[in-house]
């Protein structure tokens, strides 16, 4: 149980970087948005919000009580299964 409590955190705290990308992917296919506007979203987002909200994260990360080596595997190895049937 504690290692889907520890996946629901894991997936709480990067909810709003998956909110960004689905509000600029449906703003795009709108096409509401001028180009400029998307480039400096863009620009905006990976240089100022991501890192903002990865330094958050990284901060936070003494207060957790262990590393659950269960969660460590499925962050390790899944993208190295990837990788073996992208192959």
């Amino acid at each position: 149980m504690v290692f889907f409590t520890t996946l629901w955190a894991q997936f709480l705290s990067t909810l709003p970087l998956f909110m960004l990308i689905l509000f600029g992917f449906l703003a795009v296919k709108v096409g509401r948005w001028q180009k400029t506007v998307t480039d400096s979203l863009t620009k905006f987002t990976f240089y100022i919000a991501f890192p903002i909200m990865l330094f958050q994260i990284m901060s936070h990360f003494s207060e957790h009580s262990q590393i659950d080596i269960k969660l460590l595997f499925v962050f390790l190895v899944d993208p190295l299964l990837s990788l073996q049937l992208v192959a």
